[in-house]
């Protein structure tokens, strides 16, 4: 698995930087990043005998979708903390980046 959270992070820069130049977050092809193959190889792993039984397809989906973005969202803040850090920045830390995408996070849209 750790393979697989390696593989999402090194993508996460180029997920990221097509973000910022597509504001519906889609990547230079016009697919949203969460539903990339590398992250949908990880929620498989991760979800692989983990589901409860009995569940309908659409409640699999939605959850497998769900914790697609959730991957999707902690490389997202992975991604930030790594381009302050290779900057060279020293006027921020990293609690404080976080905070300030706590706080973008609380005054708009989630993706």
């Amino acid at each position: 698995m750790l393979s697989r959270v390696i593989g999402v992070l090194t993508q996460s820069g180029e997920w990221f930087r097509d973000i910022h130049r597509d504001p519906l977050g889609h990547d230079a092809h016009g697919h949203d990043p969460a539903d990339g193959r590398v992250v949908g190889q990880l929620v498989a792993e991760l979800l692989e005998g983990a589901l409860p039984e009995g569940l309908s397809e659409e409640e699999e989906r939605e959850l497998r979708r769900s914790t697609a973005r959730l991957v999707s969202v902690f490389a997202f803040a992975f991604h930030q903390l790594a381009e302050v850090h290779d900057s060279g920045r020293t006027d921020t830390s990293s609690a404080d980046l976080l905070r300030q995408l706590a706080l973008k996070a609380g005054s708009g849209p989630t993706r």
